[in-house]
């Protein structure tokens, strides 16, 4: 039951960082990191799944989520559980697609695309800290949008682009509005949509019969 895991193991971590004085954003960006590899499981499982227990499973884990979620002051916990779906079947349609047309399980593909996550979410504020310092303001704004960590931790009503671990390194005081704009609630639940529809694919393409050409 790894959803369900999952959602309990993310909501012990929001509770924690919470409890502890460590602020939201630790916790919301492990769970942007942890959603896709999480939703590779279920994509490579493949429509003989069931289906209605599959969604049951993560509905219990994206209520756990909400429900801990409440507990935390300053955050919109939707906009959590949104954000958090969509990178979950953003994984799911990747793995469903992939699956059978690359060499690779379902285990090396979800940390694959954790691993992803977390380069994309630590490139825009690590390239401030090497020597040739940081990106361009374009190619930082454009980093940001592609990073999971961005999209959690602005789903959830947060500042990320005024979070110290990437203002100052990032050169955040180069972009303006009229390179990005945050992220809002709803770019959660259209990414999820995304990544359904991507997900069906796969497993329509799957259960299409192969033709085989005989010499």
């Amino acid at each position: 039951m790894p959803g369900l895991l999952a959602g309990v193991c993310l909501g012990a971590v929001a509770l924690g960082a919470a409890r502890w004085g460590a602020g939201p954003v630790p916790a919301l960006v492990f769970a942007g990191l942890l959603a896709p590899t999480i939703g590779a499981c279920l994509g490579a499982a493949g429509p003989g799944v069931p289906k209605l227990w599959a969604s049951f499973r993560m509905g219990l884990a994206a209520l756990v989520i909400l429900g801990c979620w409440t507990l935390v002051p300053g955050v919109d916990p939707v906009g959590v559980v949104l954000a958090w779906s969509g990178l979950m079947f953003l994984g799911s349609g990747i793995a469903a697609l992939l699956h059978g047309r690359w060499s690779m399980d379902q285990r090396s593909l979800g940390a694959a695309l954790f691993f992803l996550g977390a380069l994309l979410s630590a490139l825009p504020g690590g390239a401030g800290r090497l020597p040739g310092g940081a990106f361009d303001p374009a190619t930082t704004a454009c980093l940001l949008d592609l990073s999971p960590a961005t999209l959690m931790v602005e789903s959830a009503g947060l500042d990320w682009l005024r979070h110290p671990a990437v203002y100052g390194p990032a050169g955040g005081d180069a972009l303006g509005p009229d390179l990005r704009g945050p992220w809002g609630a709803l770019a959660g639940g259209v990414l999820a949509l995304v990544g359904y529809a991507l997900t069906q694919l796969g497993w329509r393409l799957r259960r299409a019969p192969k033709h085989h050409v005989h010499p």
